[in-house]
């Protein structure tokens, strides 16, 4: 049976320059990567590194980073809604996204109230268009658009057929939605980020532990098959485990072997009959 292919997000190498991030992910087999839209910081972390759209020579080499590897670019995350109306200004982001081959732009949702977010979104999600890109929302505890029912709304509400769900196994599962996954409608399904957890809620520090303490699948208490039971074979899955405290002697690229065959484990598991 041929392999599942597994992607890679930036977050679970949260700094790492971008020709090592590109390379580890290549050792470590995986099919796809994606970047930051901004080198902003997240929570009290450090400030990432420059991603390759605020630098075009950085641009040029990932490109062709990409190229000898074999990899694609299935996502770019991290562009925040913040009520500032700001979609104008992200014509230079989708450029660069076009250079190289993006094929798909998260959009987070944190603005002050539901009609900016919903204004701010259809902007975005026009813009993608124009670009022959894929817009996806991804719901986030605490943030204007913060559960899976939330994100079907503003997907409803933004009525544009390239606006799709990034379904995040450690939001849907804490926030109690993962059982909804399996009654969407598959095709509004776009991206899928896997980890794995402790089944606890949303508690105190939830965003933190996002950030720095996610699981390598199939190490935790997160529902895994059920979610992507329901999620159609062509989406892409990729991990997204940051993990700052892992294992004593584990390196970046034993960290992303492990996170890969645990995701590929928990596909072929739910793809069984």
């Amino acid at each position: 049976m041929t392999a599942c292919p597994i992607g890679i997000d930036y977050l679970t190498l949260y700094g790492a320059a971008m020709p090592d991030y590109i390379d580890i992910a290549a050792r470590a087999g995986c099919a796809s990567v994606t970047f930051f839209a901004s080198s902003a910081k997240m929570g009290s972390l450090p400030a990432a590194p420059p991603t390759p759209f605020e630098d075009a020579a950085l641009r040029r080499d990932v490109a062709a980073a990409l190229r000898d590897h074999g990899m694609t670019v299935e996502l770019i995350d991290g562009l925040r809604i913040d009520g500032a109306g700001a979609a104008a200004a992200c014509r230079p982001l989708f450029d660069g996204l076009a250079e190289l081959g993006a094929r798909r732009i998260n959009l987070i949702a944190n603005a002050p109230g539901w009609a900016e977010t919903v204004d701010e979104a259809a902007a975005l999600v026009a813009l993608a268009r124009e670009y022959a890109v894929t817009a996806t929302i991804e719901a986030v505890p605490t943030f204007t658009v913060g559960t899976l029912p939330q994100a079907l709304d503003l997907i409803a509400q933004v009525g544009q057929d390239n606006f799709k769900l990034v379904i995040d196994t450690m939001h849907v599962s804490r926030t109690g939605y993962a059982p909804m996954v399996a009654r969407i409608d598959p095709a509004l399904i776009g991206y899928v980020q896997i980890n794995d957890g402790p089944m606890r809620g949303v508690t105190d520090g939830y965003l933190r532990e996002a950030i720095v303490d996610r699981w390598v699948p199939g190490e935790g208490d997160y529902p895994l098959t059920e979610i992507l039971r329901a999620v159609p074979p062509e989406v892409v899955v990729s991990i997204e485990v940051p993990m700052l405290d892992r294992p004593e002697g584990r390196s970046d690229l034993d960290h992303v072997r492990a996170c890969v065959a645990g995701a590929r484990r928990a596909v072929e598991a739910a793809r069984r009959p």
